[in-house]
């Protein structure tokens, strides 16, 4: 229940600097690596105004439960990108389809991350 509350409380606050960034997207940040570092000092203030707790949780998890939270609101992004993808091909829109594969192994690899931790943190309660 406490790792759901801090998912729930990062996934609302994660994307409030976007309401002046706008989105930009992972293949972006992808093809010019200094546009995360250059955006990151601004959006940690704008969560950190709304939430000490998101912005521990987002920038700086400091235990397991939250390690897992930030992975699991990366998780939900991932697919909310595939779900795009996806609803843009069924719209007959071919140029997502190369994204689209992209990102089911995005959503494969982080899917298998989040499993990873979740199994380490029950052996670490065990």
């Amino acid at each position: 229940d406490n790792i759901r509350l801090m998912a729930l409380e990062g996934a609302l606050l994660h994307d409030i600097p976007e309401v002046v960034t706008n989105d930009i997207t992972y293949d972006v940040k992808k093809m010019i690596p200094e546009v995360p570092a250059l955006l990151q000092p601004y959006e940690e203030n704008i969560i950190k105004e709304h939430s000490s707790r998101a912005h521990r949780i987002l920038f700086n998890p400091e235990t397991q439960d939250e390690v897992i939270a930030k992975k699991v609101i990366k998780h939900a992004d991932i697919l909310s990108v595939l779900q795009y993808c996806q609803n843009e091909e069924t719209l007959g829109n071919k140029n997502f389809t190369e994204l689209r594969k992209a990102t089911e192994k995005r959503v494969n690899n982080s899917r298998k991350e989040l499993e990873l931790l979740i199994s380490q943190s029950k052996k670490e309660d065990n």
